[in-house]
């Protein structure tokens, strides 16, 4: 009698493991998995999400879902603002039962992001951004993807962040290269950058404090580094100081200094957005110290243009105990401009 209670328990849990295993298969059909995935990632971004194809997934090791030909646009609008060739995404059994926000792995291969679209769509949008941000436990990998401005693009090769946890500590390296097309033909500059921070966020601001950036790249970009803080909210804040290893070779040479040489910087920001913000500019190297102001908008116009006046649309002064002009010494020279950097 006991045994045949046991078969009989034994019969009701298999049954039980049977129906659970139907109803996951079920729930998860790639034609019932699409569109569940997309409304929820679309209702956490506020974008409109579309696909090539179904999702597929996988359940061994851990739940893994892939969705290829990813396409997002606002709500409304046919302008594409984002394409993903491939959005893999690897997530733990206790997200998918109800448990903490936490993504195991996140991998994004062809990525397009039209950055000027992108920029006026999240000026105007309303605020969706989840107060809850997930845990990447096993980081962020993005490849062969690119960030396409007016005028220039940044091909991001490979992007890693090895692990992310809101308020601790994250580690992200990139390597790709600025690409330009001009009327002088395009242009290739091959750069590595590594950032080391702690990303924080509450409701209005999003801060990257303590913030530490290492730059290798060729002219006319800079190889150099930096320690500061960043405050991304209405208005963006940051304040960075560090060392150039040289000065690039086709930047104009500072008067009174030695372009193989380091240079010390400091660069502030205060601002809606970084190009119509007003920086302030410090740069020094032994006897020669400058300070700038600007916009950098108006300088970009100004160089873009056939502008009336010599002088850029900066303040600045410049410091340096010598300084050769067509063969002639000069000793203790400072030279100011003023000119209205307001925005």
């Amino acid at each position: 009698m006991r045994r045949r209670s046991w078969l009989i328990v034994l019969v009701v849990v298999a049954s039980l493991v049977v129906v659970a295993v139907w109803q996951i298969g079920r729930l998860l059909q790639p034609e019932r998995l699409t569109p569940v995935l997309l409304n929820a990632i679309g209702d956490a971004t506020g974008l409109e999400l579309t696909v090539t194809e179904p999702a597929d997934y996988a359940l061994r090791p851990e739940p893994r879902l892939r969705l290829h030909g990813v396409r997002a646009t606002a709500p409304g609008s046919a302008q594409v603002l984002l394409e993903i060739g491939l959005l893999d995404i690897a997530l733990p059994w206790r997200t998918l039962l109800g448990g903490e926000p936490v993504i195991t792995a996140l991998y994004i291969k062809e990525a397009r992001l039209h950055l000027l679209p992108m920029q006026s769509w999240l000026e105007n949008r309303e605020d969706t951004a989840p107060s809850t941000w997930p845990t990447l436990e096993s980081g962020l990998q993005i490849s062969n993807s690119t960030i396409i401005a007016d005028g220039w693009q940044l091909q991001i090769d490979a992007l890693g962040l090895p692990r992310f946890v809101p308020g601790q500590p994250a580690a992200l390296t990139m390597s790709g290269h600025v690409l330009r097309s001009d009327a002088g033909g395009a242009s290739d500059w091959p750069l590595h950058l590594s950032v080391d921070t702690v990303i924080a966020h509450d409701d209005a601001t999003i801060t990257l404090d303590p913030l530490q950036i290492s730059l290798q790249a060729a002219s006319p970009l800079a190889t150099g580094h930096a320690r500061g803080d960043l405050s991304i909210g209405e208005m963006m804040q940051f304040k960075l100081a560090g060392e150039l290893a040289q000065w690039p070779a086709q930047w104009p040479t500072l008067p009174g200094t030695d372009p193989s040489l380091p240079m010390l910087f400091v660069v502030s920001g205060d601002g809606p957005e970084l190009v119509q913000m007003l920086l302030a500019v410090k740069l020094e190297q032994a006897q020669t110290r400058l300070l700038l102001t600007l916009v950098p908008a108006q300088l970009q116009a100004w160089l873009d243009s056939d502008a009336a006046s010599p002088l850029p649309p900066l303040s600045g002064e410049l410091h340096t105990e010598r300084m050769m002009i067509d063969g002639t010494e000069l000793q203790g020279v400072e030279i100011r401009v003023e000119a209205d950097a307001e925005p």
